[in-house]
Parts: C-alpha cells; structure tokens; sequence
C-alpha cells in the first residue's frame, strides 16, 4: 500500500552565483529528497479527477480529416500514427483512472460527466474569447453539418477540424474547469489543500483569441485557434475565480509540459503582471510562422507583464532529466517569488517516446510525476487539465501515476540523471537570456520574426460571412 507524502519544503534547490539556480546532488533524483506539502497538517489532499467519458470517446474529427488529408482509411490512419480518439482506442484512459480512483478512494472523488456548459458570458469574460470567433465556431459546426466528410477546417493552418459537435464539447469541457476550479478554491472544514484534474476533449492550450488578437487582426482567429484547441479553458477558469473571489485569488501560475508551447495561453496573459505562465517544449519555432508567439526563451511577456512569462525550450532528444533540471534551477524559483494563490497544470502527454506528434521529446512517465509533485510542493491548491497525447496504454499508464501525486503519493520511478551532451552550455546560455532584459523581444518581434530560409508567401484571405 502507498504512503502519503510528507508534508515540508520542495525539492532543494540553492542560489547559483550568478543568480540562476543550481540543483544539489539529491535533486537529480527527487524521490529519495522530494517532501511536499499535502495541506495543513501535513494531511493528504482531496482530489477530485473529472473525465468526460462520452466525449472522450468519442471519434474526432481531427482524426477523420488527417485520414482524408493523406488519401486513406481512418483504419489504417490510425494504424500508421497511433492516434487514440476513437472509441476503440481511447477506452484504456477512463477505464485506467476509474481504477486508480477506486484504489485512492474515498480520498479521490471520480466523476465520469460534465453537467455544466461553459455559456458565452463566462467565456468572454474580460475579453477571453473573442465574440467573432464564438460566431465562426458555430458558423463552421453547421458547414460540418451539411459537408459530406463531416468536419470542416477551422483555422489556416488545418489543424483544427470542426465536427458538428466539437463546439458543445468544448464548453463542457471548459465547465469541468470552471466547476472543479471552484471546488478547489473553497476552503476545506479539515483545513486538507484541494486538488483537481479534468480529463476531456478538445484540448485548449493552442487557442489565443481574444478581443486583443482580434483588435491586431481581422483574420486573427483563423491562426489563433489552431492545433485541435477550440476553446482555452485554463484562460477561462482563471479569469472566472479572479472575478469571483478577486481578495482571495489574484496571483496565479500555469505551468504548461505539454511538449508544444503553450502559445495560446501565453498570449492571453502576455500583459498581465499576476499570471506567470511557464511553458516547458520542444523548441520548433524555426519551423513556422505561426503561432504569433514562438515559445523562445526571449518571450517574456510585455508592459505590466513583462517577465511573467517564462518560456523554456528543449532541444529535440532530449527527456526526463534535462526538463526537471529546467524546471528545479529557473521555473520553481520563479513559482515560489510569484506566490501563487493557485496553480493551473497544462499536461500533454504528447511528450512520451514514441507519441506520434512527440516532436523527438523522449519523456517517461517519471516527468510528469516528478513535474507535477514540485509544483504541488509550491501551490498545493492546484488543477490540472489534459492538453495533448496520443498512445492509448502509455498515456493511461502515465495519467494514472499523476493521479497518484497528486492524492499525496510520492513519485514512483526516479527520474534519469543523464543529461545530454551539452546541456550544461545549452542551460546556462538559456539562464542568461532568461535574466537579461536586453535580449527580450517586443511583441512586434515575436509577430514579424520569420526563420531564415522560410517562404512566407502572403495568402489572400478570404472573407469571411458576418452574422
């Protein structure tokens, strides 16, 4: 039988003399060191794990329209990348967290459905989610009523597939948000720290438009909602509970590990001083244009919010160790001074060996222990919420051993202490650039910035039919 975790400080880490961080030998392997705080008391937290099943099985679009894009059957498009949004292979998640959840309980509370659907006023909350692009989301469900495949694109870069019923699965997706985000932020009779996690498609950390994209550009919202994200629920639910309880909850952080950058989420909070997004990815900036922001080390947000961003780009092969080494010396310093009342966790899975879109990251399922549980150390009222992943029994396997964490287990598998070749030069030009305001790029720069050698063609737009 599992232990709790001990109650105390978080995994170790000393000031370098240069200001950066710098793990001490333990940290390599936090297990053995890791004391993190359950609640008050040192008891084990509440968790409450939400999947909207139905919507998780439920075949998606994306899956049909990249079938169509390479001239095949779903069948064998399937076969050939390993994507799971089919009811046949995306059954190995709520059945593996069903089964944690019994084995946790009555600490753990499951719930298999979303009886809330975020409205449009919760979602355009403080400019959230623009009022045109609400309006071409349904435009575009109803040309996928009437198209022959089913779906339609959504945005420019076809990366977003729009079913007849993704946009009601979007909002209940982000209504499991807002509820258990709400749940975790009242107080506990046994003073225990709440903690959630909501399991649900589509995913929303890619989506960015809002009121300000739209200002910028006409057209913004069919760049903006991109990568399979129809609605940002992390954006949402934060400016929800600062609205409902603005004394008790104003400083947040995200911490975004899905293996693409958080770009959506980023640009929401891009100006805002009480919201430190940290986004830990693959760097694969110079491989396109868009998303308007790149995920580099110089975006660190602008005006009142300039440095409450932090962005921290792996190189392509690397894994579990070089990942918790950026988030021990630079991301958890930063989580501690901002002091958060509560923290969102993006978490992709996509990370994971052998993930089809994994973009050569060779996490194991240790990162995500390991990632969740020093962030639980720093903020123990935390949410988590399910962004990208794509191998059915791996990603199961790895959700069930977040779970664990999150309920106060320690992590099971130590993470790797093989850096690779290099990192050491690679993290200390990084720390460099994180510290040193003169490299930061202006957002103009983040939007005009294009690869060397990439062929920007200007597309004409077509324009699109108002209501």
């Amino acid at each position: 039988m599992e232990s709790p975790a001990p109650s105390g400080a978080g995994v170790p880490v000393s000031s370098g003399a240069d200001g950066a961080s710098s793990q001490g030998p333990a940290a390599e392997d936090v297990r053995g060191s890791l004391a993190y705080s359950a609640g008050d008391g040192g008891s084990s937290p509440l968790l409450r794990v939400q999947a909207l099943e139905e919507d998780l099985l439920t075949l998606h679009a994306e899956v049909e329209a990249g079938a169509s894009d390479v001239g095949t059957s779903v069948e064998t498009f399937l076969d050939a990348t390993g994507f799971w949004d089919t009811p046949h292979r995306a059954r190995a998640l709520p059945q593996t967290v069903r089964l944690v959840c019994e084995g946790l309980a009555p600490q753990v509370e499951y719930i298999a459905s979303s009886s809330r659907s975020a409205t449009d006023r919760e979602l355009q909350l403080g400019g959230t989610t623009a009022a045109r692009y609400l309006r071409q989301l349904r435009h575009a469900g109803q040309r996928a009523r009437k198209a022959d495949a089913g779906w339609v694109w959504l945005d420019r870069d076809s990366s977003s597939a729009v079913a007849a019923g993704t946009e009601a699965a979007a909002r209940r997706a982000v209504g499991a948000v807002l509820s258990s985000t709400e749940w975790v932020a009242e107080a506990d009779p046994r003073g225990r720290a709440r903690r959630a996690c909501v399991l649900a498609r589509p995913p929303g950390h890619h989506n960015g438009c809002d009121e300000r994209i739209e200002a910028l550009e006409r057209h913004a919202w069919r760049h903006a909602a991109h990568g399979g994200c129809v609605l940002n629920e992390t954006a949402v639910a934060v400016r929800h509970l600062r609205a409902r309880a603005p004394a008790q909850f104003r400083r947040f952080v995200v911490v975004d590990v899905d293996v693409h950058f958080g770009d959506g989420t980023a640009w929401h909070f891009y100006e805002d001083p009480d919201v430190l997004c940290v986004s830990v990815h693959v760097d694969q900036s110079d491989l396109h244009v868009f998303p308007y922001l790149k995920g580099k080390a110089e975006e660190r947000g602008s005006g009142p919010g300039r440095g409450a961003t932090l962005n921290l780009p792996l190189a392509e092969g690397m894994g579990d160790a070089e990942a918790m080494r950026l988030l021990n010396d630079y991301a958890l310093p930063a989580v501690r001074k901002h002091n958060p009342d509560l923290l969102f966790l993006s978490l992709g899975f996509d990370g994971l060996q052998g993930d089809p879109s994994g973009a050569g990251i060779r996490y194991t399922k240790a990162f995500f222990e390991h990632a969740v549980a020093v962030c639980c150390a720093v903020c123990p009222r935390s949410v988590c919420t399910l962004q990208g992943g794509y191998l059915p029994e791996a990603m199961a396997d790895a959700v069930a051993a977040v779970l664990r964490v999150l309920a106060g287990r320690l992590p099971a598998q130590p993470v790797s202490a093989e850096l690779a070749e290099g990192f050491e030069a690679f993290s200390a030009e990084l720390g460099r650039t994180l510290q040193e305001p003169t490299r930061w790029w202006s957002v103009g720069r983040s939007f005009d910035y294009v690869p060397e050698g990439f062929d920007c063609e200007e597309e004409e737009e077509e324009e699109e039919e108002e209501e």
